[in-house]
């Protein structure tokens, strides 16, 4: 059997970390099993349902790496979903019901004082004459006691019949509901494996009546538990803290997201760091787990560090290539210095800046030192400036001999301020790899500054 997965988003928003899993499962299987994973768009929620969330949602799933076929639209199938509900009303399987909004209101409030379980009460269940503004809702058989279901990671699941009603499958301006056209969907796309939460249980009990009664295929089913905020509420797409294309703004790389997702709800050997390529290898949905996952933004940087140490330098050069005055090796230099230091891309953004254009920033002790210390600077640029072979070597050897004649902890005191002079921060590699980075002008350049501050 070919395995065909489907992420399903309704584009009423961006994509959201929840989502992004789901979506990630859903391609991971495909990718294991040498299967399909088909975007599907279920736009009908047409007043909140908007293009521009298709966009961002195809953007962040690109970026994440997860590839897929030309996505499809649910709007662009109102007449299969039509045809599909003319053939249950035909079969005595689903009926015209014009109960106002009122009446239905009415019906809720009595069941709710009552203590009853909220429900159509059927008064149209035997209709058959199509009034203006109907709708059509599916006839659930009055003999069947229960429905059921296998879920891979539940087991069989069953729900009272009673508990459900005759739910609408189309609305009165011919647009399909949710349960309705997705299920449809699957039989058509031939959908062979479902992965998605767990709050769509309920969905899927809707799902298997229509497919019963329709004839159509039932695809297997995993449902998963839904992400938790940090403050174990559950996540949602208009939480922008949960939005994935923030989180590349915010320099996480789509590596180290995924890994993160991925151990969101899956495992394997206590495995922490993993990449998606070892991911194909080693995903399986008996890996997936049914307990609730929080989200834990201190472990999502320390992956990212792990990654972002893991890709090349001039990798990462090329995603940083807006700063095009300076070349890609140029940019892998820097990057290979601090690879191993920084936990986010936007990090190293801040740190090419400062390469380019260093911000000068002393306190009054700092200054002061600079005044008394002028004249070991002059004495320091001259010594530079006669170098020949510009390299790290070269640089350390001038730096350990000439700090080598005075108190020992001058240097100590001199470098974390010829830092600034050189990439405005007081901390980080060695100064003969700056050094050696910016070159002999401009480091000579920017030396002499400090006569301007003494």
């Amino acid at each position: 059997m070919k395995v065909t997965t489907r992420f399903a988003p309704s584009p009423t928003g961006s994509l959201h970390l929840g989502g992004a899993r789901t979506a990630l499962f859903n391609w991971l299987f495909a990718k294991n099993k040498g299967g399909e994973f088909l975007l599907r768009f279920e736009d009908t929620d047409i007043e909140r349902s908007n293009i521009s969330y298709c966009e961002q949602i195809e953007e962040a799933l690109q970026w994440l790496g997860i590839d897929y076929p030309k996505p499809t639209f649910q709007t662009q199938k109102i007449s299969r979903y039509k045809d599909i509900a003319e053939n249950l009303l035909k079969n005595g399987y689903a009926y015209y019901c014009n109960c106002s909004q009122e009446r239905l209101q009415s019906i809720r409030t009595q069941q709710i004082a009552q203590g009853t379980l909220p429900k159509y009460d059927g008064q149209c269940r035997n209709k058959s004459i199509l009034d203006e503004g109907s709708v059509i809702r599916i006839k659930l058989p009055s003999e069947q006691h229960s429905l059921s279901f296998n879920d891979t990671i539940r087991g069989e699941l069953t729900i009272l019949q009673e508990q459900l009603d005759d739910f609408i499958i189309l609305r009165s301006n011919g647009i399909p509901t949710f349960n309705f056209a997705v299920i449809i969907d699957d039989n058509d796309q031939e959908i062979s494996h479902v992965i998605r939460g767990d709050d769509h249980i309920t969905n899927t009990f809707k799902q298997k009546a229509i497919s019963q009664l329709a004839k159509l295929n039932w695809p297997s089913f995993t449902h998963v538990p839904l992400l938790l905020d940090q403050q174990g509420k559950v996540l949602s797409k208009r939480d922008a803290a949960s939005n994935v294309l923030q989180y590349r703004e915010n320099g996480f790389t789509s590596e180290a997201l995924n890994n993160y997702l991925l151990r969101l709800g899956w495992s394997k050997n206590n495995l922490e760091y993993i990449t998606m390529k070892e991911a194909i290898r080693h995903f399986s949905l008996s890996g997936l787990n049914r307990s609730a996952c929080k989200i834990d933004i201190d472990k999502l940087s320390w992956l990212n560090k792990q990654h972002i140490k893991n890709i090349p330098p001039k990798e990462i050069a090329m995603r940083l290539i807006h700063h095009k005055e300076e070349t890609i090796e140029w940019l892998a230099s820097v990057i290979t210095l601090y690879q191993g230091r920084v936990e986010t891309l936007k990090e190293l953004e801040e740190i090419i800046q400062s390469f380019l254009y260093p911000q000068l920033l002393f306190n009054e002790d700092e200054l002061l030192f600079c005044k008394d210390n002028n004249t070991l600077l002059i004495n320091l640029i001259k010594q530079i400036n006669n170098l020949v072979d510009w390299n790290k070597q070269c640089l350390k050897d001038i730096l350990t001999t000439y700090f080598e004649q005075f108190d020992t902890n001058l240097s100590s005191k001199f470098f974390p301020i010829l830092r600034i002079f050189l990439i405005g921060r007081s901390h980080g590699p060695s100064l003969e790899s700056i050094m050696e980075i910016l070159g002999k002008v401009k480091t000579i350049k920017r030396l002499e500054l400090m006569g301007e501050y003494s």
